[in-house]
């Protein structure tokens, strides 16, 4: 699958080097489809759900208003944010607005769609939920509804320790 293609966006090296090369290019009005097309969920898009460079300015800018960022265009932001932003988040966004959109037109199937998000703890599930949530309900006038069931183990003081350990990626916790 689709979000196991995430993995290569943790490797940082790989994440400087492509956006040096990016920051390295000419800053046109493709900016923002150039930079998340070179990302390794891209591919995964039909072409029907891909955006045009407009949704992407928009959607883009309500990302990095979520992620409480000012500036949201690729170039501008730190490598980590634009890649979060542009290469995670908006293309898992587009790819579950594909399937809704698949589901809506669909007249077999009724009521509401379910998607289903499945990795290690700790990875980010609940706060690309919160993220992808917010811009169904932002962007696409869509209710969601995001269930969490990680951590069931640890009780509330034991989940606030572990974020608490300084670590940023368990900063969401």
């Amino acid at each position: 699958g689709f979000l196991r293609r995430v993995t290569p966006l943790l490797h940082r090296s790989a994440a400087m080097s492509a956006f040096r090369g990016l920051s390295s290019a000419a800053s046109g009005s493709s900016e923002y489809l150039e930079f998340a097309s070179k990302g390794p969920l891209w591919r995964s898009l039909a072409p029907r759900d891909v955006p045009s460079e407009s949704e992407l300015r928009v959607h883009g800018a309500a990302v990095c208003s979520w992620l409480g960022v000012e500036a949201m265009a690729p170039s501008a932001l730190d490598v980590a944010t634009a890649k979060r932003c542009y290469e995670l988040y908006l293309p898992v966004f587009y790819w579950c607005r594909g399937r809704l959109r698949d589901h809506e037109a669909d007249s077999r199937k009724s009521g509401p769609l379910s998607l289903f998000v499945s990795a290690p703890q700790g990875c980010g599930k609940t706060t690309i939920c919160d993220a992808l949530t917010a811009l169904f309900d932002s962007e696409e006038s869509k209710r969601c509804v995001a269930l969490s069931y990680d951590d069931v183990y640890l009780t509330f003081a034991e989940q606030e320790a572990v974020g608490a350990l300084g670590n940023d990626l368990l900063k969401f916790r």
